[in-house]
């Protein structure tokens, strides 16, 4: 179990510390419950303040006969000595003690010192030889303030905002009260929720030996967590380093810690959410704030007056009117891609239509996929010749077998990426597509490579006849070095469907594909490259529609857009998707497996029987679509059902979908 020694006070304590803010907005018996099981767990400094209405009288209540147990530090904002007397005895009170082991000063200003005219210091130095204040303490957000308490040597204690979006000032502060033997408080350990991952921010804090972290409680889980780490401590890592790396760069800079000391505003806006929305949006439930109510509220910044009383308010320098500004405009933009339905919620709704308009353009894709396809048949038949039609022909069935594969991938992931989507998960959401996409991109460039290497012993095994055997390996190579681009680009379609949204995968679609008709017109009538053109152009197109893909969500897509995280490997999570992928890749590729034994029977009867069987085919192809992808639509709608935990709309969906099928 890490401790951590608070400087001068010689408090000894776990090096997780509740912070007990969040319990204002929980009735009693939950307080009491969590604060006591956090207790029994080895948890024993707990920090609160007078301004936390009734959250210094649920740690009366929870630790009454046991005060000696454990530490309490509390806060007074009070600004004369009269209201410090006045919240001192409150605190005493709630509290059910007569000391408190660390009592701050809130946020001040100014550093009170003794004989000024505030008359703070010396009323806390009176309290001290009462036998009421055991250390005395100051919690600050301005840095000026912070080093001022530091430098006086009045205080055994400073609690400050510390995390790993620190700056080198921060840092500096804390390795200057270690070298004064000053005890270190982080608060905000997790930024105001903009850190989504406590292991990670744990990690960071364990770095420095002299910084007690507190995190916020609300909720069981979250205690849980917290508790997690007393026994497993999470240590620095190259993947935690990535991650800390990433979310520097996302949100160093200019923006609002949502600390509050801004508020209450003249005109109603919620300033310490609003001026940080962009942010809640990408890195938390997004819902919430693009409901109506949460609209509402962002609304409200229009009725700004510009008193700029935030501005002059905010500990941190920010020019809060123009961030407020700034944040709303980008609300504006999210809120109508989410009422165009870039991605869709499918909790809630009948579920009929919804499948039938999911279906649809799934259809449509797959019909506009073979047509292409086929169109490349059309053009090497009419342009070159029956020998090269049933040189491509031979080899599609070898390259529909990979393929299928690597769509049970993307199927096994969209099931996972849907049910995260759908309980909003998005920090296991994260790692999930960055999961998949490294184990999808690994697996397409290894049988790129093999295919490379045995592309003539394959067709060979196919009793491909000699006479095209040179030309439909030449066409198999240039193929499966597209692979990739296909993968990428199923995946990407396979994870906008997870989310609800089929049609935009069919546009990119659509655009690659017109390009590959023009690319076979080209390669092959106007340079009469042959089937070796006729792969160049599908290859091309494969990675249009990927490139596209790619681009759309990096700009409309926030929490895809990982950077560093892309890197995440999860084997748990790979292990998941290869168990739901795994029945889908088996069944699909039974049915082609089935085509290839027939092909080779097929290729021993010569060229003709050959080009014949790789246009029936295509027909063939067409037969299956329907049936394909109302399955998909199915797994899309339940997937979501089940991540969000509506087990009867997935019932529903599963029945709906057998009906229409």
């Amino acid at each position: 179990m890490e401790t951590v020694r608070l400087g001068k006070t010689g408090i000894v304590t776990n090096k997780n510390a509740f912070g007990a803010l969040p319990i204002q907005r929980i009735s009693d018996e939950d307080a009491v419950y969590l604060l006591k099981k956090a207790y029994e767990s080895g948890m024993t400094y707990f920090d609160t303040a007078r301004w936390y209405t009734d959250s210094e009288h649920k740690l009366g209540l929870a630790f009454e006969g046991i005060r000696d147990k454990i530490y309490i530090a509390t806060k007074t904002g009070a600004n004369n000595a009269e209201d410090f007397w006045k919240d001192l005895e409150t605190s005493l009170e709630n509290l059910k003690t007569d000391y408190i082991d660390v009592y701050q000063f809130h946020n001040p200003a100014f550093c009170p010192k003794p004989g000024d005219e505030s008359g703070l210091y010396d009323a806390m130095l009176k309290a001290k030889e009462q036998g009421k204040v055991k250390h005395i303490g100051i919690t600050n957000h301005r840095l000026t303030v912070a080093n001022e308490a530091v430098d006086s040597g009045l205080y055994e204690t400073l609690q400050f905002p510390f995390c790993y979006l620190a700056t080198e000032k921060d840092i500096a502060l804390v390795e200057k009260c270690k070298a004064k033997d000053m005890g270190f408080v982080a608060m905000k350990a997790l930024s105001g929720g903009l850190i989504t991952n406590s292991a990670a921010a744990y990690a960071y804090l364990a770095q420095y030996d002299n910084v007690l972290p507190i995190w916020g409680v609300q909720r069981e889980k979250e205690l849980d967590e917290f508790l997690s780490y007393i026994e497993n401590p999470p240590t620095m890592n190259e993947e935690i380093k990535a991650l800390i790396e990433h979310d520097r760069e996302e949100l160093l800079g200019e923006f609002c810690r949502g600390c509050g000391y801004c508020m209450p505003c003249p005109m109603g806006i919620e300033i310490n959410n609003c001026a940080r929305m962009s942010l809640l949006l990408r890195r938390s439930p997004s819902a919430g704030h693009l409901s109506k109510e949460g609209q509402e509220k962002m609304m409200k910044i229009e009725d700004c007056i510009h008193c700029n009383q935030c501005k002059s308010k905010c500990p941190y320098g920010l020019d809060t009117p123009a961030l407020l500004q700034k944040n709303l405009e980008d609300y504006k933009k999210c809120s109508c891609r989410e009422s165009t339905g870039m991605t869709n919620d499918m909790t809630k709704g009948a579920i009929l239509p919804m499948l039938i308009r999911f279906t649809i353009p799934l259809v449509l894709g797959n019909l506009l996929q073979l047509t292409y396809n086929a169109i490349d048949g059309i053009v090497v038949g009419q342009y070159v010749g029956k020998e090269a039609l049933a040189a491509v022909g031979t080899s599609n069935p070898l390259v529909t077998l990979m393929i299928l594969f690597l769509q049970g991938i993307c199927l096994g992931a969209g099931i996972l990426i849907g049910t995260l989507y759908g309980a909003k998960d998005f920090e296991t959401l994260k790692r999930q597509i960055s999961t998949a996409m490294m184990a999808g991109i690994g697996f397409s460039l290894a049988l790129t490579v093999t295919a490379l290497v045995f592309a003539p012993m394959l067709l060979a095994v196919l009793q491909v006849d000699g006479a095209i055997r040179m030309e439909a390996a030449a066409y198999l190579r240039i193929i499966m070095c597209g692979l990739v681009f296909n993968f990428v680009y199923n995946f990407f379609a396979s994870t906008l469907r997870a989310m609800g949204d089929s049609k935009s995968p069919l546009y990119f679609l659509g655009i690659s594909a017109v390009v590959n008709i023009i690319g076979d017109c080209l390669f092959v009538i106007v340079f009469s490259m042959g089937t070796t053109g006729c792969a160049i152009s599908t290859v091309l197109s494969e990675a249009l529609s990927c490139l596209l893909c790619w681009l759309y969500i990096r700009k409309n897509i926030a929490f895809m857009n990982l950077g560093k995280q892309w890197i995440q490997f999860d084997r748990a999570l790979l292990k998941q998707t290869i168990k739901y992928g795994f029945v889908s890749a088996m069944q699909q590729a039974t049915v082609q497996l089935g085509k290839l034994s027939v092909q080779g029977t097929v290729n021993t009867m010569g060229v003709t029987s050959t080009a014949a069987f790789a246009a029936i085919n295509r027909i063939d192809d067409y037969a299956y679509i329907p049936e394909q992808n109302i399955g998909h639509a199915m797994t899309s709608v339940m997937a979501q059902n089940r991540g969000a935990g509506e087990i009867k709309r997935v019932k529903e969906a599963f029945r709906i979908g057998m009906y229409v099928e």
